[in-house]
């Protein structure tokens, strides 16, 4: 029996050119800078493109379930 699930692609575009940056080096009471810590920790596979009308989109996908 083969079982696959194509899982979710998520993409989030926005006008800056400048790239997101990895900060694990934040103090315990800071309040942002961690969103691409938690979503490379979450997602399978994720990434930085640029946008035809400017900008970037910031892209990941978590695979499906399929174990059982």
């Amino acid at each position: 029996m083969l079982r696959a699930a194509a899982g979710v692609r998520v993409e989030v575009g926005d006008g800056s050119e400048q790239l997101p940056v990895v900060r694990e080096d934040l103090a315990s009471e800071a309040v942002g800078g961690r969103g691409l810590v938690l979503l490379d920790a979450v997602a399978d596979k994720w990434g930085v493109g640029p946008r035809l009308a400017g900008g970037k989109t910031v892209w990941f996908e978590c695979r499906g379930d399929d174990s059982g």
